[in-house]
C-alpha cells in the first residue's frame, strides 16, 4: 500500500466523520458492499449484529480507504455508527481487511422494524485525489417470539364436568426455544362471535399453567391458550382445541 503525505492523511482524518444521512441515489458502483444479512432478534439489553463488507480488490490494493456505517431506526434517528480505515501514513497506519464484518449495536429498548444500513467509502490515490462509494441495506429488527400449546384431559366433555387444560409457553433464545417460567398465560373460549378470557395464570419454572374448569356448554365450543406479550418476547397463541 501506497504512503500518503501529511495533507493527504489530515483529509482521510476530517472525512472519516463525513457520511450521507439519506439514501442515495444509486447504489454501489465500484462492487463495494455491505449487507446486513439476517433480521436482528431483540435479546435483553444491547449486542452487537455483525454486517458484512467488501472493498473491491483494486481499491484495497492501491488506495488508502475510510469505510462508514451508519444504521438509522424506523424513525431515521441515527442509532450506530462504526469507521474502518486501511491507512499508511506518516501519522498512523490502520489496515483493516478489504472484508470482514462490522458491528451494529442494536439495544432491546430500541423500536422494532425496519431499520436502514448507510455506507460510504471514500479512497484516495498517492497524488491526493479523492473517490468515494455508497452502498445502502436494511434489515428487520423485532423481539424474540414466544410459543404456545394447549392440552386438554377429555375434548367430549358432559355438561358440568370438570376438565384440565395444560397450558405451555416457550420463548426464543440464542441457544432456541426453552421454557417460559412466570410468564402470564390466558386461557380463552370462543363464544358470540369472539374469543374470550376463561383465567389467566402464571407458568411454572417448566413454562407449564394449569387450568381446572367447570364445562358450562351443551355445543361445541373453541378454545386456545394465549401468552401475553412482554418486552421481552412478544404473543403467541396455540392451537385451537374443541370440546364437543
Amino acid at each position: 500500500m501506497k504512503k500518503l503525505t501529511t495533507a493527504v492523511v489530515t483529509a482521510l482524518v476530517a472525512t472519516a466523520g463525513l457520511v450521507a444521512t439519506t439514501a442515495p441515489a444509486s447504489a454501489s458502483s465500484t462492487g463495494f458492499d455491505v449487507s446486513r444479512g439476517a433480521d436482528a432478534v431483540t435479546y435483553a439489553g444491547c449486542h452487537e449484529h455483525a454486517a458484512a463488507y467488501s472493498v473491491p480488490a483494486n481499491i484495497d490494493s492501491n488506495y488508502e480507504w475510510v469505510m462508514e456505517v451508519v444504521t438509522y431506526d424506523p424513525s431515521g434517528a441515527e442509532v450506530d455508527r462504526k469507521s474502518l480505515t486501511a491507512v499508511n501514513g506518516p501519522l498512523y497506519v490502520d489496515n483493516a481487511p478489504a472484508s470482514g464484518n462490522v458491528g451494529i449495536l442494536i439495544c432491546s429498548t430500541g423500536p422494532k422494524g425496519s431499520y436502514r444500513v448507510e455506507s460510504k467509502l471514500d479512497y484516495y490515490n498517492s497524488l491526493g485525489f479523492h473517490y468515494y462509494d455508497y452502498d445502502t441495506d436494511t434489515f428487520e429488527v423485532r423481539s424474540p417470539t414466544s410459543r404456545t400449546g394447549l392440552k386438554v384431559n377429555d375434548a367430549t366433555a358432559a355438561y358440568g364436568q370438570t376438565l384440565h387444560f395444560t397450558a405451555s409457553s416457550a420463548k426464543e433464545r440464542p441457544s432456541g426455544l426453552v421454557a417460559n417460567a412466570g410468564a402470564k398465560v390466558r386461557l380463552e373460549k370462543y363464544v358470540g362471535g369472539a374469543w374470550r378470557v376463561i383465567a389467566t395464570k402464571s407458568t411454572d419454572r417448566y413454562g407449564k399453567a394449569r387450568f381446572a374448569v367447570t364445562w358450562k356448554h351443551r355445543a361445541t365450543v373453541k378454545t386456545r391458550a394465549v401468552t401475553v406479550a412482554t418486552s421481552g418476547y412478544g404473543k403467541s397463541a396455540s392451537a385451537q382445541r374443541a370440546i364437543y
